[in-house]
């Protein structure tokens, strides 16, 4: 009878504590319910495994102390974090293989078998450009196996999921995490050379419904005063936000010969 009196007293106790660090957090993010029933979550497995908080009954020095294997699984894994971006996100992702774009679940080897948590996830490109822009070299892009159609997967769903590529090829069995789908919601930019985007429209259905305008470069144009001009600018442009020392008349001109005079060579060959 002293025991179950005891036990509802520190259970009682513990509700009392965690609700008092809980609080303010539920003020905090009271517009966002998913976060709430996190918390709800947290409060009730911190109540039920009270007794890992409690020192046992024993000389100070045997006191026990909960591990960070016990506790680890109340950290948060911050997978992506814009609290100091200005503006929408823009991401240029130079190796888009799967995982960069995805993400991935990292395993650690103990006792000779893979292990892993929630810490371990880590997020891709897509998750750091979400709600923002994404610019990939096609090229680049359509020479990683399995890249290509995991972009189209995610903007065909509107959501990204992490999903390990040696499992989903069935190469391997062990156990792993499947996080939860997370919505998609940017603007993809494509940069590559005129014939990949004629032979994507023209050998993937898919291409132009996913991607649907098309800005088209020339790759010259004819030298006038205006034309030169206006690369003078552009030349000053780069100089200010590379915040190099400014560019004499004669510099600039320097500049747009030597432009001109590799366009040639690289005509010619």
């Amino acid at each position: 009878m002293a025991r179950s009196v005891k036990d509802a007293l520190n259970r009682e106790f513990a509700e009392m504590t965690v609700e008092q660090c809980i609080g303010e957090l539920r003020q905090a993010f009271a517009e966002q319910p998913a976060v709430l029933e996190y918390l709800q979550a947290v409060k009730d497995d911190v109540v039920a495994h009270k007794d890992d908080f409690v020192p046992d009954e024993l000389p100070k020095q045997a006191h026990k102390q909960p591990s960070g294997r016990e506790l680890q699984r109340y950290e948060v894994n911050v997978l992506v974090d814009h609290a100091e971006t200005q503006g929408a996100p823009v991401v240029y992702e130079a190796n888009p293989n799967y995982h960069n774009l995805v993400g991935r679940v990292e395993h650690l080897a103990q006792f000779g078998t893979l292990i892993t948590n929630f810490t371990l996830i880590n997020p891709g490109a897509l998750h750091r450009a979400n709600g923002g822009y994404l610019l990939l070299d096609v090229r680049k892009l359509l020479t990683h196996p399995f890249s290509w159609d995991a972009l189209k997967r995610a903007l065909r769903s509107g959501r990204i999921r992490i999903e390990s590529l040696e499992q989903m090829l069935s190469l391997v069995s062990t156990i792993s995490l499947e996080p939860e789908t997370i919505p998609l919601d940017l603007k993809v930019v494509l940069v590559g050379d005129r014939l990949l985007y004629y032979l994507l429209t023209e050998y993937d259905p898919e291409f132009s419904q996913l991607f649907k305008v098309n800005a088209d470069f020339s790759e010259s144009f004819e030298r006038s005063p205006e034309s030169t001009q206006a690369y003078a600018r552009v030349i000053a442009s780069l100089a200010g936000q590379e915040e190099l020392r400014p560019i004499e008349r004669q510099g600039v001109a320097r500049i747009i010969e030597q432009l001109q005079r590799s366009e040639r060579e690289e005509a010619s060959r």
